[in-house]
């Protein structure tokens, strides 16, 4: 039986090579990435995948006109970055969405799945928020991945195209070595012996959600037949402060003896977040299997076993 081909966006990022280990068994991958944070040199690809070394925003020629799928993970994605560039930030997340859904039209993909964010999204609103909430950005991230998510919406509906936007939680996992956010920092901090940062009274929290437990998400929305566009969250629907995540990561690492440093709440950055995953359970049955402590266990076991090579 012939394999279908699915193109992957930002396929050597943290997702995207977790989730190339699931899809490889059953399709073939075309892989788009810019390698802009050398991020090959922890990833490994079978034969049959092909590697297109290319920017999104460059004109791109797929090999295969007969493509299944194409799941777009490519994206710039620091709140604090996108506040300090928010020109490379539109760049990237709004007009490299855009040159992607050319690519379907131009190639007549009709399924696509798309990476986006919840708390960026939303801003500063009561928690847990879901899909009908309306979204108020305080950041160009947020900003820039509501108008992708725009474009989406217009481009399913102008050209009969099923599109699902999947609105990440924080998430944690292997392969994660590159990335901004807070368990990262936390998990270097304890490697190199330097104290640990929060930003603000460590009662701002957060929605943490297991790599493994995202990437079945996907799974599962590739599988499904849905509308022209849909909008789900992927999360755990469990709130976590950052002081908490502290007492856990102080916990599985053995390391309760590490200085914490508090500093200035940073803007662009919401207070409090969480999301409400009951609509994703129904459409796509989604049930993440993962506690936050089993996941920050997995992701620390990968983070002392990397952390040479990384």
């Amino acid at each position: 039986m012939t394999k279908k081909t699915i193109v992957i966006t930002g396929g050597l990022g943290f997702v995207g090579t977790n989730l190339i280990k699931k899809l490889e068994k059953k399709y073939k991958l075309i892989i788009i990435d810019n390698l802009c944070t050398n991020k090959k040199r922890y990833s490994q690809f079978s034969r049959n995948n092909l590697l297109i070394k290319k920017d999104i925003n460059k004109k791109i020629k797929l090999p295969n006109k007969k493509i299944y799928a194409l799941i777009h993970l490519a994206a710039k994605g620091s709140v604090i970055d996108s506040i300090k560039n928010p020109g490379e930030n539109f760049l990237a997340n709004t007009i490299g969405t855009f040159k992607i859904l050319e690519i379907c039209k131009d190639y007549k993909i009709k399924k696509v799945i798309i990476a986006s964010t919840g708390g960026a999204i939303m801003g500063n609103q009561n928690p847990p928020v879901d899909e009908n909430s309306l979204p108020k950005p305080i950041s160009p991230y947020g900003a820039s991945k509501l108008s992708a998510e725009a474009y989406c919406s217009a481009y399913a509906h102008s050209y009969g195209i099923s599109i699902t936007a999947l609105r990440f939680s924080n998430i944690l996992g292997p392969y994660s070595w590159h990335k901004k956010g807070v368990i990262t920092k936390y998990f270097k901090s304890i490697l190199n012996k330097k104290p640990l940062i929060i930003y603000g009274n460590g009662e701002t929290t957060r929605d943490y959600l297991y790599v493994e437990d995202l990437c079945d998400g996907i799974l599962n929305t590739l599988k499904k037949k849905l509308s022209r566009f849909e909008v789900l969250h992927l999360s755990s629907g469990k709130e976590t402060s950052i002081n908490d995540l502290i007492k856990t990561i102080f916990k599985i690492t053995n390391t309760s003896k590490f200085k914490v440093i508090k500093k200035k709440l940073r803007n662009g950055e919401v207070n409090r977040n969480f999301s409400s995953n009951i609509k994703a359970r129904k459409m796509i049955n989604f049930k993440p299997k993962y506690t936050l402590e089993k996941a920050l266990i997995e992701t620390w076991k990968w983070f002392k076993n990397h952390s040479i090579n990384a």
